[in-house]
């Protein structure tokens, strides 16, 4: 599957751009693990749409939260090596 195209036109100066399809853990909540899958929100700092796996869905109000968006600071990779933060 190609990587689709996206329109914007400027990248995030407060941290590295995170690539679609990118394998990613939330920083502080290593539990949490996913592939991105899209822009939602596109600033200084981006905000991430990231489809959890199954076995991390989050429950709420008895519904299954399938995707979350999240900082581009706050994505590591899932062992934790790698992560997208501008060091200062």
């Amino acid at each position: 599957m190609k990587a689709p195209i996206a329109h914007i036109q400027f990248k995030p100066s407060l941290h590295k751009e995170v690539q679609m399809y990118t394998r990613v853990r939330v920083r502080n909540h290593p539990e949490l693990v996913g592939t991105v899958e899209g822009i939602a929100t596109a600033h200084t700092i981006f905000h991430y749409i990231v489809r959890l796996d199954q076995e991390t869905y989050l429950e709420t109000h008895g519904q299954m939260v399938k995707s979350i968006a999240v900082s581009g600071t706050d994505l590591e990779s899932p062992d934790g090596s790698t992560h997208w933060r501008i060091e200062p």
